[in-house]
């Protein structure tokens, strides 16, 4: 897929979110996944690479991808770091970290070991989120 990636600050300036895999190849397939499934359902959405993570932005980021090694994730070798902001906090057994940003914006954190666990409810909070960013802006 040709998508729209964008860099800021990224290695070397390249946009490519390949890049921050250096070091995790294995959680690349989860990566794809989310990534297919974030741009069939929001086309517009412009892919930003920074050195440590990856954004999915449509005129506010919405969705990022990092390594973050939440206590989950301290064992594992293939996972990915979803964050998603949105303007209350969301409890779910799956939501493994809430911080509060700023007033009105919770960031949740979720970690994926599998591209099967970007499922129809992890969609439902990116939708919620990238819902969220368009009424912030």
């Amino acid at each position: 897929m040709n998508y729209n990636y964008m860099s800021y600050n990224s290695y070397n300036g390249d946009p490519n979110p390949m890049n921050l895999f250096g070091k995790h190849l294995g959680a690349l397939p989860i990566y794809r996944e989310l990534e297919r499934r974030i741009m069939e359902k929001f086309p517009k959405t412009n892919i930003v690479v920074y050195s440590d993570q990856i954004a999915f932005r449509y005129n506010r980021n919405f969705t990022l991808v990092s390594f973050m090694n939440l206590s989950k994730a301290k064992n594992l070798s293939n996972f990915i770091t979803v964050t998603f902001q949105l303007e209350r906090p969301y409890q779910d057994k799956r939501i493994l970290m809430v911080s509060r940003d700023r007033a009105r914006i919770w960031s949740h954190h979720v970690i994926l070991t599998s591209p099967q666990e970007v499922d129809g409810e992890l969609m439902d909070w990116v939708e919620k989120a990238y819902d969220y960013a368009l009424r912030r802006t």
